[in-house]
């Protein structure tokens, strides 16, 4: 035994917790309380509380709603589970985030750019288009000749009919769509990388916002114009 004044400690050494272990932790306890509101009909925390505010509500809905416990713990365990589960998603994914290296990160931000314009495009086919008489998709994907102004546009309409061998239930509207969603990426996948080239890589997904302006606009020709 020496007299140093500095002792060796030699017993166990506990490790050295991750500041990131403590936000993955609470994205999975949100993301577990998630599947448990969705789940659980029984007695829900302030319950009493909104059924007294659904009472006095203006709207009628909500106080039949209140008049209800089965169906007001139903959507209020699911509304519950919504956002417990989008808190946990985005906790997770920030966790993960970070955890990226630059290039790691420069293309999950190319890919999250090009899906949510994708989206874009495909929620302004869904709710501005309707089938026109003059051009109706079942007949399109059945003989493409005999609609000559379209039947020569066979790369998508082959792309629809694969959607239709895979899922055959699938109906001839939801086919075209599918093939109108691998024509979008692939279109915004290439503006992205063309934008790229001439304004640089962060600001890439300015081209990509105003391609689906341009895109749009171009689906009147295929379909009619939803106004009301």
């Amino acid at each position: 035994m020496t007299n140093s004044p500095i002792s060796t400690w030699t017993g166990p050494v506990r490790p050295r917790r991750s500041p990131e272990m403590v936000p993955a932790a609470a994205g999975l306890t949100f993301l577990l309380l998630a599947g448990w509101f969705a789940a659980w009909r029984g007695p829900m925390p302030l319950e009493s509380l909104l059924r007294a505010l659904g009472r006095i509500d203006h709207w009628d809905q909500a106080r039949t709603l209140a008049s209800d416990p089965a169906s007001l713990r139903k959507y209020y365990g699911l509304s519950l589970a919504v956002g417990l589960g989008l808190a946990g998603f985005l906790t997770l994914a920030a966790t993960a985030w970070r955890r990226l290296s630059e290039e790691a990160r420069s293309r999950a931000w190319r890919a999250a750019a090009t899906a949510a314009c994708s989206c874009a495009v495909l929620l302004y086919i869904a709710k501005m288009q309707y089938e026109g008489e003059w051009a109706p998709i079942d007949v399109l994907l059945a003989n493409p000749g005999a609609l000559p102004l379209f039947g020569h546009r066979l790369l998508f309409v082959w792309v629809a009919k694969s959607f239709r061998a895979v899922a055959p239930s699938l109906s001839p509207l939801s086919c075209y769509y599918g093939s109108q969603a691998v024509a979008a990426t692939l279109a915004l996948h290439a503006l992205g990388r063309w934008s790229a080239l001439h304004v640089g890589e962060s600001l890439s997904w300015l081209g990509q916002v105003l391609s689906v302006v341009l895109i749009s606009t171009c689906f009147s020709y295929r379909f009619g114009m939803r106004w009301d």
